[in-house]
Parts: C-alpha cells; sequence; structure tokens
C-alpha cells in the first residue's frame, strides 16, 4: 500500500499522474447542522459520478446536502485521505467523512491537488429541498440576529469571498451589500447563492471581512458578550 507523510517539513508529494487514479473530491454542507460541518469524500472522475453520488447520499436525510466545492485530482483515493488526516483534529465526536470545520478551511488544502472545478456538476436542488433549506437557513438567521451594525462592520466597508478575489460592499447596517456597483442592493445570502449556486446559502459563513469570515466574527463577538 502506497501511503505519504504530510506532518513533516513541506506539502505531502502524492504519486505521479495515472488517469486510473482521478477522481473527484467533494465538500459537501448541510444546514440541518447547527455548527459548521463539512463531509469530506470522493467519488469517480465524471461529473455524471458527483451528480449520482449527492443524489444518493440525500435518500433519507431531513435536509438536502449541497456542494460547497468539487474537484477533480489525480489521485482521488490519496487525496481523499490526506484530507482526513491533515483534518483529524476537527473531526471530534463526528462518523464516517465528517468534520466540524468550516469548508473554506479544506478549500484551501484541495485547491493545491485541483486539476479540474467540478462544482458546476453538483446537482440543483428542486423547488420542495430549497424551500426547506432557505426556511432552515432563515430560522438560523433570525436566532443569530447577525447584522453587519452588530458585528461592526461599518457601511461601505469591503468583503472578500473565501477562496476568491470577488468582492462586495456593505450597503446598510443589517445585511444589504453591493455588487459591482449593481443596485439595487442584495441581502447577503441572496447574493452568496447566486454567486455559489447550489441552492440557498447561509451568507455569513463565506464572506471575510479583515481576515476572519463573518461567522467567526460573530461568534467571538458573542462569545466576548457572555464573558462580560
Amino acid at each position: 500500500m502506497e501511503c505519504f507523510q504530510h506532518r513533516g517539513a513541506g506539502p505531502p508529494v502524492l504519486p505521479a499522474p495515472d488517469p486510473a487514479r482521478e477522481g473527484i473530491i467533494y465538500l459537501l454542507e448541510n444546514e440541518a447542522f447547527e455548527i459548521p460541518v463539512i463531509k469530506i469524500g470522493r467519488t469517480g472522475r465524471t461529473g455524471d459520478d458527483l451528480a449520482h453520488r449527492i443524489r444518493t447520499l440525500n435518500i433519507g436525510v431531513p435536509l438536502p446536502f449541497t456542494c460547497f466545492h468539487a474537484a477533480r485530482v489525480q489521485d482521488a483515493v490519496m487525496t481523499e485521505r490526506l484530507l482526513h488526516d491533515v483534518f483529524h483534529h476537527a473531526k471530534k465526536h463526528w462518523r464516517g467523512e465528517f468534520y466540524e470545520v468550516e469548508p473554506w478551511r479544506v478549500l484551501l488544502v484541495l485547491r493545491k491537488y485541483e486539476i479540474e472545478d467540478m462544482t458546476a456538476h453538483a446537482p440543483g436542488l428542486d423547488r420542495e429541498d430549497e424551500n426547506a433549506v432557505r426556511e432552515a437557513e432563515q430560522n438560523r438567521e433570525r436566532r443569530d440576529r447577525f447584522t453587519f451594525a452588530a458585528a461592526g462592520i461599518p457601511v461601505g466597508e469591503t468583503l472578500t469571498l473565501v477562496g476568491s478575489d470577488i468582492q462586495c460592499e456593505v450597503a446598510d447596517e443589517r445585511t444589504g451589500v453591493l455588487y459591482q456597483d449593481q443596485c439595487p442592493k442584495y441581502a447577503l445570502s441572496t447574493l452568496t447563492t447566486q454567486l455559489k449556486g447550489s441552492g440557498p446559502r447561509q451568507g455569513i459563513r463565506y464572506w471575510e471581512y479583515q481576515g476572519e469570515t463573518l461567522l467567526q466574527r460573530w461568534i467571538r463577538i458573542l462569545e466576548q458578550g457572555e464573558d462580560n
């Protein structure tokens, strides 16, 4: 069995390219989780393989999985094993391929081995699933009561979409943003869904401000309030 070592100096080195080893690594989310949890898995090398795998996983679950990112890599077995090993600290009490970690952190590692972005091949949600996901997202956002004002982010500040150079501007004290100087303004979650696709998205997970995601910033502020 081939093995690799990643805990030493430098990034792990994967075997030489071999088409027979190629496959897709997917990062899946589910709005049923109250905290950021990601499923790191693999499937065959085609878009049809990815779509079939996600549809299979969505059978019998309360809320469907949505694909944060999917990447074709030169060695799917080794890359999946690498990611599971790198994020072993985030395993905690989760079973199977689930890790309590924000997806963009996993994406930063996965990008190093990606040879093709396959995210667009992930299946979309039907109307019933989309409504269920949107309701779960809205319930969570209402509970969390996130606003730019409460998070200490002034109007006019710039937000960056995690893992990209896409930016938007804070347009009001609640959750309104301007994108590419277009009017009218977007709700942050609406813009995130438009840019990321694959169903509704909780915007504060996907945008960064001053080196941390909005979710990280909001949790930090809430925890500081509890300590005071």
